[in-house]
């Protein structure tokens, strides 16, 4: 395959008609996989789509089904292959964005930053574990002070009664 200058790296996101049924939304990305490739695109990488709820209405639509795929095609075939998305009913929206370098760098990180967050929960568990028994051993203290206090008050009340 000649290598082509003019070919870049896209992402495209898109909603499906929430009319579909859940393998029939799996079943349809083969159309926009083939909508890439009749346009000599080549897929990089494919999401599956999943039933998610929309911000706003689409067509009268709360829901849809999302998914995005990365994919390599020269920047002339672009235009025209979302033209024909657009005009397809199933689709709900679709979005063609370019990816640059540092976009890519970027798509790579969240799996750093889950580790980070899954370090982060670990941590506040182990501090709430902390703070409960810290919090446990002051609930005894407290609950001890309030049986010194009563016993006080017992013996003061003793004391005038028995004057």
């Amino acid at each position: 395959m000649k290598e082509d200058t003019n070919k870049k790296l896209y992402e495209i996101a898109y909603f499906i008609s929430p009319d579909l049924g859940d393998e029939e939304a799996i079943a349809y990305t083969a159309t926009i996989r083939n909508a890439i490739t009749k346009a000599n695109g080549d897929v990089q990488k494919e999401e599956m789509v999943q039933k998610r709820r929309l911000a706003h209405s689409i067509n009268h639509k709360k829901q849809g089904y999302f998914g995005y795929m990365h994919f390599v095609m020269g920047s002339d075939a672009v235009q025209p292959m979302s033209k024909a998305l657009a005009l397809d009913k199933t689709i709900l929206r679709h979005l063609i964005i370019a990816v640059d370098a540092k976009q890519i760098t970027q798509m790579r990180k969240p799996a750093q930053n889950i580790m980070a967050q899954e370090k982060t929960i670990k941590d506040a568990a182990d501090k709430e574990a902390v703070e409960k028994a810290i919090f446990k051993e002051g609930a005894v203290s407290a609950q001890e002070e309030k049986k010194v206090e009563i016993e006080e008050l017992d013996k003061k009340l003793e004391e005038i009664l028995n004057k």
